[in-house]
């Protein structure tokens, strides 16, 4: 089946589909209503390999470009719900190393199996084993407590 769209006046979205006549659209998503022509918005994506196995993968979108992260494991993403968010942080969930966060700093940086780093969330564990030790006599603490 072809499709041949000659001219194209834009978006009409107060008029009922019914009304439209051949040339116009109810709506129209990431496309130039510029110039009369129907032109993509953004290029096209460059090809980009992913691991052998994905089995989640998400469309990651920084300001100007597109990336797909893949996970080789079920994993959970979201988007930062921070409005305006100048990171572009991500959460996910599902990794064995527990929840998880990355962002374009981390994420972009030092090859290209996206997201190439992330960062746990929470506070990080201690290198070592805390170690609490009582010094002075109790009575002596007690009274200190207490003054």
């Amino acid at each position: 089946m072809k499709l041949d769209i000659t001219s194209f006046t834009g978006e009409v979205p107060w008029l009922d589909s019914h009304l439209l006549e051949d040339t116009q659209a109810k709506t129209a998503i990431n496309c130039r209503l510029t110039n009369g022509s129907l032109r993509a918005y953004r290029a096209s994506l460059d090809e980009q390999v992913l691991n052998d196995t994905p089995k989640t993968i998400y469309l990651y979108r920084n300001e100007y470009e597109r990336y797909w992260f893949d996970w080789t494991t079920d994993v959970d993403v979201i988007r930062s719900p921070v409005a305006d968010d100048p990171n572009n942080r991500v959460y996910f969930t599902g990794s064995v190393k527990g929840p998880r966060y990355t962002d374009n700093g981390l994420a972009l940086s030092g090859g290209s199996d996206y997201p190439v780093n992330d960062l746990q969330l929470g506070i990080p564990e201690p290198d070592a084993v805390p170690v609490v030790s009582l010094s002075g006599t109790p009575l002596a603490l007690c009274l200190q407590i207490h003054r």
